[in-house]
């Protein structure tokens, strides 16, 4: 993700840095979802914004969006990372 290629995210600031959205959060992980288990009904359950995700004028970041199964179906998460500093998480969800 780079905002210089999503301009809009220009007004979406907190304290002065550009975050990505929560909306976006949740349409990676659909997105992720939807890839592996294919079109139908999915419900997403016990969301939780873990850390915001900064994004720079400068700086590319790495986002990757992880499904591993769980007792009630599968558990997602959203991590990111810049350069070579260790990941975030900045979403999970079931």
């Amino acid at each position: 993700l780079q905002s210089s290629s999503l301009p809009y995210l220009k007004a979406h600031q907190v304290y002065n840095s550009i975050v990505l959205p929560g909306a976006c959060y949740f349409e990676m992980m659909i997105a992720a979802l939807r890839n592996g288990l294919g079109e139908g009904t999915l419900q997403l359950r016990h969301v939780s914004f873990e850390s915001v995700l900064n994004l720079s004028l400068s700086k590319k970041i790495e986002t990757q969006v992880l499904m591993s199964p769980a007792e009630s179906g599968y558990e997602i998460a959203s991590y990111s990372r810049c350069g070579t500093s260790q990941s975030n998480i900045n979403a999970k969800g079931l």
